[in-house]
């Protein structure tokens, strides 16, 4: 179901400090980042796997009016076609970032969670349903341009243009090193490893980044070796005024003859 993706790009900018995961069924899961940097729209304090999911749901979505889900039982989810209401209703998001950010959030072995990103198109499900903005906290400087369906089970099937999988992060940066939070970890690890994971994000856009200029930098090079040799043209010899005499002066020398 899931869409053939190339390769994206897109700067990733910032995560709020405290965010609550939207769930198909149940009490919502809340979740706080480590990394509390200066404010955007959105925050750049996402994993390198939360990345690329992002970057190919809005691979998915480019040219569409597409809005996203991030969930964590994909295959319940689209084995019923369903999204069914917690006590905070349905959330999507049109950035794909938040959506992945809550997507990879992390529970017990016995969940068996599994992160993806529904891809729909929002210019449709607006026809259906009625999704309204919402802000889970207003004191928050985060964005997380977030639209609520309150009440209503969500048949998606004719709205989805594409699915992110876990699979599909996987063929770009391998398996995920955990799956799972170990029941032994203590608050501490727990924390190593989500800031070595947000570590491990910042230095993938580092050298995306790098990348990008080394490409540029190499195409002007050829460009100014090619245009030095390239010949010069030679200038075109600008052809001669005429002496035109004014059509006063003209008819004035007529009438002296």
């Amino acid at each position: 179901m899931a869409n053939s993706i190339s390769e994206t790009s897109d700067a990733l900018l910032t995560r709020s400090p405290t965010a609550e995961a939207p769930t198909e069924a149940g009490s919502p899961v809340k979740a706080k980042t480590l990394v509390t940097k200066a404010r955007r729209r959105e925050s750049d304090a996402l994993t390198d796997r939360e990345i690329v999911a992002a970057r190919l749901a809005r691979a998915i979505g480019r040219g569409r009016d597409a809005i996203y889900h991030g969930t964590r039982a994909p295959e319940k989810v689209l084995r019923s076609g369903k999204l069914i209401p917690s006590i905070d209703g349905v959330s999507f998001s049109r950035s794909p970032e938040v959506a992945a950010y809550f997507a990879h959030l992390m529970g017990r072995e016995v969940d068996q969670w599994s992160p993806a990103l529904l891809v729909l198109d929002r210019s449709s499900l607006i026809q259906a349903y009625r999704l309204e903005p919402r802000r889970y906290n207003e004191e928050w400087e985060d964005d997380e341009r977030e639209e609520v369906l309150w009440g209503r089970t969500i048949n998606f099937r004719r709205h989805l243009l594409g699915v992110v999988r876990e699979a599909d992060v996987s063929k770009i940066l391998g398996p995920p090193k955990l799956k799972f939070y170990p029941r032994t970890w203590s608050c501490s690890k727990w924390m190593a490893f989500r800031r070595e994971s947000l570590e491990l994000g910042e230095r993938f856009v580092r050298e995306g980044r790098a990348r990008v200029r080394d490409i540029i930098v190499k195409e002007r090079k050829q460009l100014s070796m090619e245009n030095a040799r390239s010949p010069v043209a030679p200038a075109a010899a600008s052809a001669p005024r005429v002496n035109r005499r004014p059509k006063a002066q003209q008819q004035c020398a007529r009438r002296q003859r």
